[in-house]
């Protein structure tokens, strides 16, 4: 809802779209969802116009000329007018498994396909009973060889804008995800313990086994650990930073090429080849452990998805040619007001942030270097 609010905001046309959907009165929505599965799509999209309309049928063609919408946004205000529907006729006939998957925060979803979301109450019963799972606050514990789900397909994990969450894996391996990460995983292990991290960031705490080696699969190649900790950062894109805290790791890149860390090293992989660093800052790595992003010599680029990430912020960048070579130095901390950011950032003077109603817009400050 977040997502779509702010993408309606964005067109004066599109929140007087909104506008007629909301006026929609509720027997008007229940009617229409009690035959909805008997129509076919065009005959629904026509009834939602008339609904919107006071009446008046209009086709999808006419609709886009009177609104002058984008095709965009006319997707996200039917999404979020379907949206609106599903949830009352659901919640009207208490169907668990459609108010699960419209549940926020993190999603998790079986190898089988069956998707809940972990803030659901009733979800997290349900997994607890059908596969030996335990929760407690945002984590969730696998408990080896427990499990009646089939233990050779990958379940998967999606963490949410604004969340982070934390899994203990069949062998006591611990996995914490940063916000906007997905990762896959078994219930259970075979001869090898392998996972997927597809997108994000996350912290590898392995236990160790020497008889089955751990190994992290990115989209950038494979990290092969027999025990030690270190964090995975996928968020900039074709491109992934490992950084070694304790232990061991090899770095593998799809091109073959491997690079053996040690504590306190780390490993850039980029366009398939890896570098390497030594003496990488922990504190500013691991700082998002803790609620807190340091940014050294960041570009604007990247504080705004940052904040996009912990806030669900947009920033819009005004004159982007203006920031090429401009680096900024900060902090931002996940508990705190985003405006008590923008201040610390705004009294550097090499940015200005300010606010157009609700929209957050950066421009080039008076000291900005270059």
């Amino acid at each position: 809802m977040k997502v779509l609010d702010s993408i309606l905001a964005c067109n004066e046309e599109a929140v007087v779209f909104k506008k007629h959907l909301a006026e929609i009165p509720d027997q008007s929505i229940r009617d229409f969802m009690e035959n909805l599965d008997k129509k076919d799509l065009d005959t629904s999209w026509n009834e939602i116009l008339v609904i919107a309309q006071d009446g008046k049928l209009l086709t999808r063609s006419k609709l886009k000329k009177k609104l002058q919408l984008t095709i965009g946004v006319i997707a996200a205000s039917f999404l979020l007018f379907i949206g609106s529907l599903t949830f009352i006729h659901y919640h009207t006939n208490d169907s668990y498994k459609h108010l699960s998957s419209l549940a926020g925060g993190p999603q998790f979803t079986l190898a089988d396909g069956t998707a809940y979301s972990l803030e659901d109450s009733r979800a997290l019963d349900a997994l607890k009973k059908k596969h030996s799972l335990n929760f407690s606050n945002k984590s969730m514990l696998l408990e080896n060889g427990n499990s009646s789900g089939p233990i050779e397909g990958l379940n998967t994990i999606e963490v949410p804008i604004t969340e982070d969450y934390k899994i203990v894996l069949p062998d006591g391996s611990k996995v914490w995800l940063n916000s906007e990460s997905k990762m896959r995983f078994p219930f259970a292990f075979g001869d090898k313990r392998e996972i997927f991290l597809d997108e994000g960031e996350a912290y590898f705490e392995v236990s160790h086994n020497g008889d089955k080696p751990f190994i992290v699969h990115t989209p950038r190649g494979k990290i092969n650990v027999l025990g030690t900790s270190f964090n995975v950062n996928l968020y900039a894109i074709h491109k992934e930073v490992t950084s070694l805290i304790t232990g061991k790791i090899a770095v593998n890149a799809i091109s073959g090429e491997t690079k053996v860390l040690l504590p306190g090293w780390e490993s850039s992989v980029f366009s398939d080849q890896i570098r390497t660093a030594e003496n990488f800052d922990q504190v500013s790595t691991l700082g998002w452990m803790s609620g807190v992003t340091y940014f050294k010599e960041a570009s604007i680029y990247e504080i705004a998805k940052a904040m996009k990430r912990w806030y669900n912020v947009d920033l819009t960048i005004d004159d982007d040619s203006s920031f090429l070579d401009v680096k900024l130095r900060g902090k931002l901390f996940k508990e705190a007001p985003v405006q008590q950011f923008i201040n610390d950032m705004n009294e550097t003077k090499v940015v200005t942030f300010y606010w157009i109603n609700t929209s957050l817009h950066c421009k080039v400050g008076e000291y900005a270097q270059y």
